[in-house]
């Protein structure tokens, strides 16, 4: 697995699995880890969940490459995938839900959060995001929020249609502005992750 950060390879990054194929370890110079060779009998699958710890809180490009031979030939194999890690996965996420099953804390947002923009989501992208229970419904009182101190970010539901497409208002926290000069920024980015997101919903 290799990783890079804003076209760079970071100084620090370690990566830990709840399996025996990672151990915690730094990536190399070249920003890649390696896994120890294992077999895998046929029609077995095997999973593995790597916890990344990135040095910075920015937005990286990684790449998962197999190794394996061919079956019959023997000849060496390979299988590359792609990713990005987004800001969005690096905060915490919790969600204000009137409708929660779960006790639910003031939907009201504090006055010091801005809106900067309304977005359109689709309601199975803010579950996910936000861990919303199927057994809960999303309501016009619902309030996701983003969390990576000092930056906290509000998604405020406004508007639901019949086709399950939200329309949220983004709100920022500028009570941390002086300490956090880059939140505007960030802010902007997220909401890029949001829409990329997004569009693999609205196409499916």
């Amino acid at each position: 697995m290799s990783f890079v950060e804003n076209g760079t390879v970071p100084s620090r990054l370690a990566a830990e699995t709840t399996s025996t194929i990672f151990n915690r370890q730094s990536f190399d110079a070249a920003g890649k880890i390696l896994s120890q060779p294992f077999m895998l009998s046929a029609n077995s699958n095997r999973e593995e969940c790597i916890t990344l710890k990135v040095p910075s809180f920015c937005q990286y490009q990684a790449t998962l490459t197999l190794h394996f031979n061919n079956p019959a030939t023997q000849r060496p194999l390979q299988s590359t995938h792609s990713f990005g890690v987004y800001l969005l996965f690096q905060c915490l996420r919790h969600v204000s839900n009137p409708l929660s099953q779960a006790p639910v804390e003031d939907t009201r947002i504090p006055d010091a959060f801005i809106r900067v923009e309304s977005l359109t989501c689709h309601a199975l992208l803010f579950r996910e995001l936000f861990h919303v229970a199927p057994v809960d419904g999303i309501s016009l009182q619902s309030v996701g929020y983003i969390t990576h101190k000092p930056l906290q970010i509000a998604l405020a539901v406004k508007q639901i249609s019949e086709n399950n497409e939200l329309v949220l208002d983004v709100l920022r926290d500028t009570r941390n502005d002086a300490e956090n000069a880059d939140g505007p920024g960030i802010t902007t980015l997220m909401i890029q992750e949001l829409c990329q997101m997004n569009r693999m919903y609205t196409t499916a």
